[in-house]
């Protein structure tokens, strides 16, 4: 883990074990969502401005309010730090959530696969640099939104797991915000469904 997390922490690894790092992923956390939370929008309004709709815990828990839908795609920021359920992927962006699956007994699927298209459209200038300074077209943003797509309903649909470790791999997250690289990386050939499903 620390090896995956260390080029893009914000703060140093003090001493290589849980609570440094720990440590420094939280404060890597901390610093780019503070970060965030500066960043305004073309209409002058501000990116975070303290509605749920920012919060992972609200997208997660609209399954629990009568919401009879398999998929959803916003353009509504999910950025936000929570103290259980979050991941060092998530983290080390800030708290930015690409997407959630949830469960949801209103779905005829009985999930919900929520996925996030503000961290491939938006334009403020910390997105812009967490996306390694890149502006996607039209058609890329919505390649890498069906890619996030399939990241989201691998585990409920297919059983598959979430890899840090295999790069060709649709459930190995992208690293920030880069979704391009981690689109050219993509290979089925090279990530065959029986390797990549949970026992």
């Amino acid at each position: 883990m620390i090896a995956y997390a260390e080029p893009f922490l914000l703060a140093p690894v003090r001493e290589r074990t849980y609570q440094g790092f720990a440590e420094a992923v939280t404060a890597t956390l901390v610093i780019r969502l503070d970060q965030l939370k500066s960043q305004k929008l073309a209409d002058g309004s501000q990116l975070i401005d303290g509605s749920p709709g920012n919060e992972v815990l609200y997208w997660a828990f609209i399954g629990r309010l009568s919401f009879p839908y398999d998929v959803v795609i916003t353009n509504q920021l999910i950025a936000s730090a929570e103290y259980i359920g979050s991941s060092v992927h998530t983290a080390i962006r800030g708290g930015i959530t690409n997407g959630i699956t949830t469960r949801n007994p209103s779905a005829r699927a009985r999930m919900t696969a929520i996925v996030s298209t503000y961290p491939l459209i938006g334009e403020d200038g910390v997105t812009r640099t967490l996306r390694g300074g890149e502006t996607y077209s039209e058609a890329d943003s919505a390649r890498f939104a069906g890619s996030l797509l399939v990241h989201e309903i691998g585990p409920p649909a297919f059983r598959l797991r979430a890899s840090l470790w295999k790069r060709a791999c649709v459930m190995n997250p992208p690293e920030l915000l880069r979704f391009r690289e981690w689109a050219e990386r993509l290979s089925p050939e090279d990530c065959p469904m029986d390797g990549a499903k949970s026992p």
